[in-house]
């Protein structure tokens, strides 16, 4: 039995399969002659019985510069298309075995190549993995449609669909560790980097940025519409001070605030449960034990394990300069948040997507985010500046929404805030 090299599918008995392609040949050879005869009669009908018109020298040369080949395929494509024939299912054009064409050695691939397989397409030559993987970053990287980008690369608008799938599912198999909580010595080097900012045990930042999308088919409009009057996806983000994306959650609706997706979040059962952060408390002034926490911005509740910013107008020294400290160091996720949506451009405007796969594609992306930060790939600021139609040069919008006012502090507890005041006064002394 010919078996096919992709996916799985089992293909025809070789011997079956030669019969059928006799026999598709004879069939070819009838629909030449038809499309020849039928050629010749359009030839006789456009020079007319007096002879070639005016102006049509060009048109007549053109058509019989029609090699044999060409309406030969034209002909099995018209008949394929009537008969329902499915390239994929069975043999591929020419008569040539599944075994001849998608035969490709395991070893000669990487991790992701082996996921994807090779896919049998309708030409010559079937469409080989790194062309699969080429198409999906591009796909990201240039934020194109599906009917541009699947044309640049002569595939159809449904290969293109597929092929999104394919990589996404090959990247969140093979690489889903590059998106986790630091452990071992990374985990040292990040808590290290936070301590020489002055917030010792803080394991990293938090926010929320909002994926634009059109408008979702046979949706309630005001569930995606958020502050901003747009339709939106959002996606929660914890990173470190390079920028890694230690964990993402992403899928809930524009109109969500940022409390509801945390508490929504396995973040927040993680953290009640004692499971997010593991190792020795330090100690701080007022014989207070702070475990590990996170920066976050006055979106958010103050909790035991999320410091948030004082906030108010007449503040007290050792608030202000705890404030400006805070939020010089959590500005990490809104550069993590450029560079992400800045080299994959598709999530940085608005776009229309099957709100099934973005959140996976989303997870997809922050690992190459990762993978690219791991091997030490640089990014351009200046990709995050436009100019607007008034010929004004400003920053892109990436999605972050800014709290309009500051979360009331009466859910937050006693020991939250004795933990935040003495981390404000270890600072001052420092």
């Amino acid at each position: 039995m010919a078996r096919r090299g992709g996916y799985g599918e089992e293909g025809e008995d070789v011997e079956e399969e030669e019969e059928d392609v006799d026999d598709e040949d004879k069939e070819d050879s009838e629909d030449d002659e038809e499309s020849s005869s039928r050629w010749g009669e359009e030839k006789r009908w456009t020079e007319g019985p007096g002879g070639k018109e005016e102006g049509q020298e060009e048109e007549d040369e053109w058509e019989e510069e029609e090699t044999w080949t060409a309406r030969k395929w034209r002909a099995r494509g018209r008949r394929g298309h009537e008969e329902g024939e499915d390239t994929r299912k069975g043999r591929r054009r020419g008569g040539m075995k599944d075994s001849e064409t998608l035969c490709v050695d395991p070893q000669e691939r990487g991790p992701i190549s082996r996921q994807i397989g090779v896919w049998p397409i309708e030409c010559d030559k079937p469409l080989q993995p790194d062309q699969i993987v080429a198409y999906a970053l591009y796909r990201w990287a240039s934020g194109e449609t599906y009917e541009s980008s699947s044309c640049s690369f002569g595939i159809g608008r449904a290969s293109g669909v597929v092929a999104i799938r394919d990589v996404t599912a090959a990247l969140l198999s093979v690489y889903r560790e590059k998106v986790a909580w630091s452990t071992g010595v990374r985990k040292a080097i990040v808590l290290h980097a936070f301590a020489d900012k002055g917030f010792p045990n803080c394991h990293g930042c938090i926010d929320c940025t909002h994926i634009y999308v059109d408008k979702p088919a046979n949706a309630p409009a005001e569930d995606y519409y958020d502050r901003k009057r747009r339709f939106s996806v959002v996606a929660q983000v914890v990173v470190d001070l390079d920028l890694r994306i230690l964990d993402v959650f992403v899928g809930y609706l524009g109109s969500c605030h940022d409390v509801r997706i945390i508490h929504l979040s396995t973040l927040w059962s993680r953290a009640a449960a004692g499971e997010l952060f593991t190792g020795p408390p330090v100690m701080l002034p007022f014989q207070a034990q702070m475990n590990g926490y996170l920066l976050a911005d006055n979106g958010y509740p103050l909790s035991e394990w999320m410091v948030v910013p004082f906030g108010g107008v007449a503040q007290h020294p050792l608030e202000s300069r705890f404030d400006n400290k805070q939020k010089t160091t959590s500005r990490a996720v809104e550069r993590a948040f450029g560079r992400l949506k800045g080299m994959w451009r598709l999530f940085l405007g608005s776009h229309l997507t099957n709100m099934e796969t973005l959140p996976l594609q989303s997870v997809a992306v922050c690992i190459l985010h990762n993978i690219l930060i791991d091997v030490g790939i640089p990014f351009d600021e200046n990709l995050l500046w436009e100019v607007d139609a008034n010929g004004v040069r400003r920053w892109v919008d990436i999605g972050i929404h800014r709290p309009p006012r500051p979360l009331c502090m009466e859910t937050s507890t006693g020991e939250a805030i004795m933990l935040r005041q003495a981390l404000a006064e270890r600072m001052m002394r420092r």
